[in-house]
């Protein structure tokens, strides 16, 4: 089975920080882009793997949208 999911990755100050949107907790660290790429997926993967088919049909389900939004101060 596939999924695709959104990815936000943050540069820190040290590293890479990367958030999967459509899945709780799914988060990682990396020294580089590159490595909190692997790591991202890798905790896709077996966050996916913990779930049953109720679990993977949830969050088939999920949509999230993304957009931008101009904040003037």
């Amino acid at each position: 089975m596939n999924f695709k999911f959104n990815v936000v990755v943050e540069k820190g100050t040290v590293g890479f920080y990367a958030q999967c949107l459509e899945l709780d907790g799914v988060n990682c660290y990396g020294n580089t882009l590159e490595e909190v790429m692997k790591n991202i997926h890798q905790a896709a993967k077996v966050y996916l793997i913990m779930q049953n088919d109720e679990g993977h049909q949830k969050v088939k389900e999920r949509k999230i949208l993304t957009t931008t939004i101009e904040v003037k101060i």
